[in-house]
């Protein structure tokens, strides 16, 4: 038996404890986190790693970007932050950039979505407004809801591809790389009706096959967050320093790899020397 029942009679914790250890435990979880000093500050210091100040997901799509290849002259963002616009005009310096609602009839070669705070249906009727061969990157968290969103991309896209950067934290959020649209679900007139999904009874006709994999994905995401998780148990102070200085390490080669300007830091020095 790997546990035991404490019978110390000081049983019941203070709320004052109950949020220390919570505290301690999300500081903990920020040291697991490979990449969290890319664009968050070091502790007791006063920068990140990256010379940009920008927030997680920006780099994400630094990642993203840098591994795939869509090709595209108009961009759609329905992602209501400036982020992916930072994003954009860091990467390109060819293009033609608009923000999206769903009363939007602008046509353009790429839409961008970030649904992780919900409506995620959205990105359905959306899809209208993207050129036949257009693309699209979706951000959302992954549940049982979005295996069914994500097969019905997989219908009016050739190839859609699920990924997930290595700058992203331990949680169940995706990204689907949506390629070549070629809608199927249209009238008479060639417009896209959403009716004609439910006519279809696409819903209740998901393959077998495509739901296993799906599990499959779901386990693999729940089992990396495990794994951040269960780590936090075996960290003391000093093995907290070895991890700290071991994933300074790989922000700066991460941030070199993908020519992100950086603060180069001696970590072999002491953290005196921690000059940006």
């Amino acid at each position: 038996m790997f546990y035991k029942i404490s019978k110390h009679k000081n049983i019941n914790l203070k709320i004052s404890d109950t949020h220390k250890k919570k505290r301690e435990f999300v500081e903990c979880l920020e040291d697991i986190n490979t990449y969290y000093y890319i664009y968050s500050k070091i502790p007791n210091y006063n920068f990140f790693i990256s010379k940009l100040d920008k927030p997680q997901m920006f780099y994400e799509l630094v990642e993203l970007f840098s591994t795939i290849y869509l090709d595209f002259k108009t961009i759609g963002d329905f992602s209501n932050s400036k982020c992916f616009y930072d994003f954009i005009h860091f990467k390109f310096t060819s293009f033609n950039y608009l923000e999206m609602d769903l009363s939007s009839t602008e046509k353009i070669d790429l839409l961008f979505f970030d649904l992780t705070s919900g409506n995620e249906w959205s990105v359905i009727p959306m899809c209208k407004n993207i050129n036949k061969n257009g693309h699209s990157v979706i951000k959302i968290k992954y549940s049982e809801q979005v295996l069914e969103i994500i097969y019905v991309l997989s219908t009016i896209f050739e190839k859609t591809i699920i990924t997930r950067p290595n700058v992203m934290s331990a949680n169940e959020c995706i990204y689907l790389i949506c390629q070549n649209y070629n809608n199927t679900y249209v009238n008479d007139l060639g417009e896209f009706v959403i009716e004609n999904l439910e006519n279809l009874s696409i819903y209740e006709n998901i393959p077998c096959h495509f739901i296993n994999y799906m599990n499959e994905i779901s386990a693999h995401l729940k089992q990396q967050i495990l794994y951040y998780k269960k780590n936090i148990f075996y960290i003391d102070e000093e093995k907290t320093e070895r991890m700290r200085t071991k994933n300074i390490m790989y922000c700066m080669k991460w941030c070199e790899t993908f020519n992100i300007p950086y603060n180069k830091i001696n970590i072999f020095n002491d953290k005196s020397s921690f000059n940006p």
